[in-house]
Protein backbone atom coordinates (compact mmCIF):
# COMPACT_ATOMS: atom_id res chain seq x y z
CA UNK A 1 0.00 0.00 0.00
CA UNK A 2 2.78 2.33 0.90
CA UNK A 3 4.31 1.71 -2.93
CA UNK A 4 0.69 2.43 -4.16
CA UNK A 5 0.82 5.63 -2.57
CA UNK A 6 3.86 6.87 -3.77
CA UNK A 7 3.81 5.73 -7.02
CA UNK A 8 0.59 8.20 -7.20
CA UNK A 9 2.17 10.92 -5.59
CA UNK A 10 4.97 10.71 -8.34
CA UNK A 11 2.60 10.30 -10.95
CA UNK A 12 0.81 13.45 -9.28
CA UNK A 13 4.31 15.83 -9.22
CA UNK A 14 5.10 14.33 -13.40
CA UNK A 15 1.27 14.81 -14.60
CA UNK A 16 2.21 18.65 -15.05
CA UNK A 17 5.34 18.22 -16.24
CA UNK A 18 4.44 16.01 -18.53
CA UNK A 19 1.48 18.23 -20.09
CA UNK A 20 4.07 21.04 -20.44
CA UNK A 21 6.74 18.60 -22.45
CA UNK A 22 3.87 17.41 -24.54
CA UNK A 23 2.58 21.36 -25.38
CA UNK A 24 6.28 22.15 -26.40
CA UNK A 25 7.35 19.37 -28.74
CA UNK A 26 7.33 19.73 -31.65
CA UNK A 27 8.04 16.42 -34.11
CA UNK A 28 10.90 16.22 -36.48
CA UNK A 29 10.16 17.02 -39.81
CA UNK A 30 9.37 13.78 -41.92
CA UNK A 31 10.92 14.09 -45.67
CA UNK A 32 8.32 14.00 -48.19
CA UNK A 33 7.76 10.32 -49.91
CA UNK A 34 9.90 9.92 -53.00
CA UNK A 35 7.64 9.47 -56.62
CA UNK A 36 7.30 6.43 -57.95
CA UNK A 37 9.80 5.49 -60.03
CA UNK A 38 9.26 4.02 -63.78
CA UNK A 39 11.31 1.27 -64.53
CA UNK A 40 14.90 2.31 -65.48
CA UNK A 41 14.99 4.37 -62.69
CA UNK A 42 13.50 7.61 -64.16
CA UNK A 43 10.52 9.69 -61.84
CA UNK A 44 7.03 8.88 -63.14
CA UNK A 45 6.19 12.78 -63.63
CA UNK A 46 9.69 13.03 -65.77
CA UNK A 47 9.35 15.26 -68.13
CA UNK A 48 10.41 12.64 -70.65
CA UNK A 49 7.36 10.75 -68.99
CA UNK A 50 4.86 13.35 -69.27
CA UNK A 51 5.85 14.34 -72.70
CA UNK A 52 5.14 10.29 -73.94
CA UNK A 53 1.80 10.75 -72.58
CA UNK A 54 1.41 13.79 -74.52
CA UNK A 55 2.33 12.03 -77.45
CA UNK A 56 0.35 8.96 -76.67
CA UNK A 57 -2.51 11.05 -76.41
CA UNK A 58 -1.73 13.20 -79.94
CA UNK A 59 -1.58 9.92 -81.73
CA UNK A 60 -4.83 8.73 -80.54
CA UNK A 61 -6.98 11.67 -81.28
CA UNK A 62 -5.22 11.61 -85.15
CA UNK A 63 -5.97 8.36 -85.20
CA UNK A 64 -9.61 9.36 -84.86
CA UNK A 65 -9.32 12.01 -87.34
CA UNK A 66 -8.04 9.94 -89.59
CA UNK A 67 -10.80 7.30 -89.83
CA UNK A 68 -13.49 10.31 -89.93
CA UNK A 69 -11.23 11.47 -93.26
CA UNK A 70 -11.15 7.93 -94.39
CA UNK A 71 -15.11 7.21 -93.98
CA UNK A 72 -16.49 8.59 -97.25
CA UNK A 73 -20.17 7.74 -95.07
CA UNK A 74 -19.93 10.64 -92.48
CA UNK A 75 -20.84 14.68 -93.78
CA UNK A 76 -18.39 16.59 -96.05
CA UNK A 77 -18.26 19.09 -93.06
CA UNK A 78 -17.26 16.44 -90.02
CA UNK A 79 -14.41 15.56 -92.64
CA UNK A 80 -13.40 19.05 -93.10
CA UNK A 81 -13.24 19.11 -89.49
CA UNK A 82 -10.96 16.18 -89.16
CA UNK A 83 -8.45 17.47 -92.05
CA UNK A 84 -8.69 21.14 -89.93
CA UNK A 85 -7.58 19.43 -86.52
CA UNK A 86 -4.72 16.75 -88.07
CA UNK A 87 -2.94 19.72 -88.93
CA UNK A 88 -3.61 21.40 -85.60
CA UNK A 89 -2.80 18.47 -83.92
CA UNK A 90 0.83 18.70 -85.42
CA UNK A 91 1.88 15.28 -85.53
CA UNK A 92 3.61 13.12 -88.59
CA UNK A 93 1.03 10.65 -88.12
CA UNK A 94 -1.78 13.18 -89.60
CA UNK A 95 0.87 13.88 -93.25
CA UNK A 96 -0.26 10.59 -94.96
CA UNK A 97 -4.28 10.24 -94.12
CA UNK A 98 -4.09 14.42 -94.97
CA UNK A 99 -2.66 12.75 -98.62
CA UNK A 100 -5.25 10.65 -99.11
CA UNK A 101 -7.87 12.80 -98.55
CA UNK A 102 -6.37 15.22 -101.16
CA UNK A 103 -8.03 12.83 -103.48
CA UNK A 104 -11.62 13.62 -101.94
CA UNK A 105 -14.98 13.47 -103.79
CA UNK A 106 -15.78 16.61 -102.15
CA UNK A 107 -13.78 19.26 -103.77
CA UNK A 108 -13.91 21.21 -100.28
CA UNK A 109 -12.36 18.52 -98.33
CA UNK A 110 -10.01 18.04 -100.87
CA UNK A 111 -8.80 21.64 -100.54
CA UNK A 112 -8.96 21.54 -96.75
CA UNK A 113 -6.75 18.39 -96.28
CA UNK A 114 -4.11 20.39 -98.66
CA UNK A 115 -4.42 23.59 -96.46
CA UNK A 116 -3.99 21.56 -93.61
CA UNK A 117 -1.27 19.22 -95.19
CA UNK A 118 0.90 22.89 -96.30
CA UNK A 119 -0.09 23.91 -92.36
CA UNK A 120 1.19 20.90 -90.99
CA UNK A 121 4.46 20.20 -93.33
CA UNK A 122 5.53 24.31 -92.15
CA UNK A 123 5.04 23.76 -88.66
CA UNK A 124 8.10 22.99 -86.23
CA UNK A 125 8.53 19.27 -86.65
CA UNK A 126 10.27 17.78 -89.26
CA UNK A 127 9.35 14.72 -88.87
CA UNK A 128 6.27 16.04 -90.91
CA UNK A 129 8.39 16.95 -93.85
CA UNK A 130 10.91 13.97 -93.87
CA UNK A 131 7.49 12.08 -94.06
CA UNK A 132 6.32 13.80 -97.22
CA UNK A 133 9.66 12.96 -98.84
CA UNK A 134 9.71 9.26 -98.05
CA UNK A 135 6.15 9.25 -99.71
CA UNK A 136 6.82 11.14 -102.48
CA UNK A 137 9.67 9.26 -103.28
CA UNK A 138 7.51 5.81 -102.55
CA UNK A 139 5.39 3.67 -104.75
CA UNK A 140 1.80 5.27 -104.81
CA UNK A 141 1.67 7.23 -107.68
CA UNK A 142 -0.93 9.19 -106.65
CA UNK A 143 0.43 9.53 -103.25
CA UNK A 144 3.57 10.86 -104.46
CA UNK A 145 1.98 13.22 -106.59
CA UNK A 146 -0.07 15.13 -103.45
CA UNK A 147 3.41 14.90 -101.27
CA UNK A 148 5.44 16.66 -103.62
CA UNK A 149 3.44 19.48 -104.68
CA UNK A 150 3.01 20.06 -100.64
CA UNK A 151 6.85 19.88 -100.95
CA UNK A 152 6.54 22.59 -103.64
CA UNK A 153 3.91 24.43 -101.96
CA UNK A 154 6.35 24.92 -98.95
CA UNK A 155 9.57 25.75 -100.69
CA UNK A 156 11.48 22.21 -99.93
CA UNK A 157 14.62 21.87 -101.72
CA UNK A 158 14.45 19.51 -104.64
CA UNK A 159 10.89 19.26 -104.40
CA UNK A 160 9.66 21.00 -108.16
CA UNK A 161 12.13 17.60 -109.37
CA UNK A 162 10.29 15.01 -107.68
CA UNK A 163 7.05 16.73 -108.79
CA UNK A 164 7.99 17.28 -112.67
CA UNK A 165 8.72 13.64 -112.51
CA UNK A 166 5.10 12.69 -111.77
CA UNK A 167 4.54 14.12 -115.56
CA UNK A 168 6.62 11.68 -116.39
CA UNK A 169 4.18 9.09 -115.06
CA UNK A 170 2.06 7.27 -116.75
CA UNK A 171 0.48 5.63 -113.43
CA UNK A 172 -0.41 8.93 -112.17
CA UNK A 173 -4.31 9.42 -112.90
CA UNK A 174 -5.20 11.15 -115.77
CA UNK A 175 -6.65 14.49 -113.75
CA UNK A 176 -4.07 14.20 -111.26
CA UNK A 177 -1.54 14.53 -113.71
CA UNK A 178 -3.32 17.53 -115.66
CA UNK A 179 -3.72 19.67 -112.38
CA UNK A 180 -0.37 18.76 -111.59
CA UNK A 181 1.05 20.25 -114.90
CA UNK A 182 -1.12 23.20 -114.29
CA UNK A 183 0.07 24.36 -111.07
CA UNK A 184 3.73 23.53 -112.37
CA UNK A 185 3.02 25.89 -115.08
CA UNK A 186 1.69 28.39 -112.85
CA UNK A 187 4.78 27.93 -110.97
CA UNK A 188 6.60 28.51 -114.43
CA UNK A 189 4.93 32.35 -115.22
CA UNK A 190 2.25 30.53 -117.49
CA UNK A 191 4.15 28.26 -119.60
CA UNK A 192 3.60 25.33 -120.11
CA UNK A 193 6.62 24.06 -121.63
CA UNK A 194 5.00 22.44 -124.42
CA UNK A 195 3.65 19.29 -122.29
CA UNK A 196 0.57 17.67 -123.13
CA UNK A 197 -1.22 15.60 -120.56
CA UNK A 198 -2.88 13.59 -123.14
CA UNK A 199 -0.02 12.80 -125.30
CA UNK A 200 1.98 9.87 -125.32
CA UNK A 201 6.06 9.85 -123.01
CA UNK A 202 7.89 9.55 -126.19
CA UNK A 203 5.39 12.81 -127.35
CA UNK A 204 6.66 14.54 -124.51
CA UNK A 205 10.20 14.18 -124.53
CA UNK A 206 11.14 17.07 -125.43
CA UNK A 207 8.75 19.02 -123.01
CA UNK A 208 10.07 16.67 -120.21
CA UNK A 209 13.37 17.48 -120.36
CA UNK A 210 12.41 21.45 -120.68
CA UNK A 211 10.68 20.55 -117.21
CA UNK A 212 13.17 19.08 -115.59
CA UNK A 213 15.60 22.10 -116.71
CA UNK A 214 13.57 24.34 -115.26
CA UNK A 215 13.09 22.21 -112.17
CA UNK A 216 17.15 22.18 -111.60
CA UNK A 217 17.25 25.61 -112.12
CA UNK A 218 18.64 25.61 -115.78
Amino acid sequence: PRAVHAASLVGGALAPLVGILLLTWTPPSVAPAQTMAEPGGAPADSAGSREQIRQAGLTKRATRRARELADLGRSERERRYAAERLAKLGVPFGVAPLLEAMSDPAEAVAATARESAVQLSSGSDPRCRSELVSIARGPDAELATHAARILVEIDFEGARALLVERLADPSVPLLLREATHAFLTAQNGGDALGYDTFASPAENEAALRAWRAWADGR
